[in-house]
């Protein structure tokens, strides 16, 4: 995955670029500010502990396209931080599901275009359904085995 940044506050010495930034001259935010910040929340980005060893989640995408993406991250307390999002050119949708091998002890769905917190809590099941679009979806897996290392 990668992610650019072109400029944080737009320029106002140079025409044409008056509106790449993530806040505007005044400084006040864009919405891709409250995006990123809500992501970064979700993430908890500022976590200071180390993963000694990582563990293995298995799980498989369905009626997935090649416009859909996937990121898999682990944070230190053993849950799963599954990164989904689309990239279709023409606009659309993409409805997948996601198997899981084993039924986790908990999921939850986050948009962070809409907040910071989980919009949907799903009872533990071997199968999640999501419509992804223009911009990505977060799956909290967290499976009962895993312990703080």
């Amino acid at each position: 995955m990668r992610a650019i940044l072109y400029i944080l506050r737009d320029r106002v010495d140079e025409g044409g670029n008056q509106k790449f930034g993530l806040f505007t001259p005044e400084n006040a935010p864009r919405k891709a500010a409250h995006y990123l910040h809500n992501m970064a929340a979700v993430l908890n980005m500022g976590e200071k502990k180390n993963i000694n060893s990582t563990e293995q989640l298995s799980y498989a995408i369905h009626n997935i396209s090649e416009t859909v993406h996937e990121l898999l991250l682990q944070k230190s307390e053993g849950e799963f931080y599954l990164i989904l999002w689309d990239e279709r050119f023409t606009g659309g949708k993409d409805e997948i599901e996601i198997e899981f091998p084993e039924i986790p002890a908990s999921i939850e769905i986050y948009d962070a275009t809409e907040s910071a917190e989980p919009l949907k809590s799903l009872e533990p099941e071997k199968y999640v359904n999501l419509v992804l679009s223009d911009h990505p979806v977060i799956v909290k897996i967290k499976y009962p085995l895993f312990t703080a290392i």
